[in-house]
């Protein structure tokens, strides 16, 4: 059952936004494949050439970094980008296929880490953290919606730091042994309900006719 939410959540998170917004096929379908020949790519380049320790580090900030940077920071910065240089429309549509794009990518790269890491998979390693990296890919694409609709799009910059860094704090304090991984989760999972709710529902009263 674990294993199959670990597969599962990212495809079920596109075909969730797919359904939500089927116009515009094509441009769906074409961040979906970007999203997956990206997560294939960097797999198989770890694969190749990244050699996984024989055992993880004791020291939080050893495992931390590494995963901020290479898990959470780049594949976010760097598909958004490419969402916004790639594809045309408003910034509903720019974020949307940002989202896709991400989502895609970790349908592929968080199976891949999870199942190759070096720690047995657990109930967190195959259910929560994938939760975690699906909220916030959603996070983010929110987060990527309003700065591109503010005035000041660097203001988001200080939300999108912890949306980014929550997960991977939690996945290395996981690893390295301190129970103060399950409050780090909780936090972030009830931040990010909360915080997707509160969008969803401004993003319906906007799309609402108005009387």
């Amino acid at each position: 059952m674990t294993a199959l939410f670990l597969l599962g959540v990212f495809p079920l998170t596109v075909a969730a936004a797919v359904c939500l917004a089927p116009e515009n096929r094509a441009s769906r379908i074409q961040a979906i494949t970007l999203g997956l020949g990206a997560g294939i790519i960097v797999c198989l380049c770890r694969w190749l050439f990244v050699f996984p320790l024989p055992e993880i580090p004791a020291d939080f900030v050893k495992v931390f970094l590494p995963l901020f940077f290479s898990v959470s920071l780049l594949p976010v910065v760097f598909l958004f980008a490419l969402a916004y240089l790639l594809f045309s429309g408003d910034p509903g549509e720019k974020s949307l296929s940002g989202f896709l794009l991400l989502s895609s990518y970790y349908a592929v790269m968080v199976p891949y880490r999870i199942l190759s890491a070096p720690v047995p998979a657990a109930y967190f390693e195959s259910l929560l953290a994938p939760l975690m990296y699906a909220l916030m890919t959603a996070d983010a694409a929110f987060l990527f919606l309003f700065a591109l609709r503010s005035r000041t799009p660097l203001a988001v910059i200080p939300a999108l730091i912890a949306a980014l860094a929550l997960p991977p704090a939690a996945e290395a304090l996981r690893y390295t042994g301190e129970q103060a991984y399950a409050p780090v989760t909780g936090v972030f999972l009830g931040l990010s309900l909360v915080f997707g709710a509160a969008c969803l529902s401004k993003s319906r009263s906007k799309k609402a006719p108005s009387p």
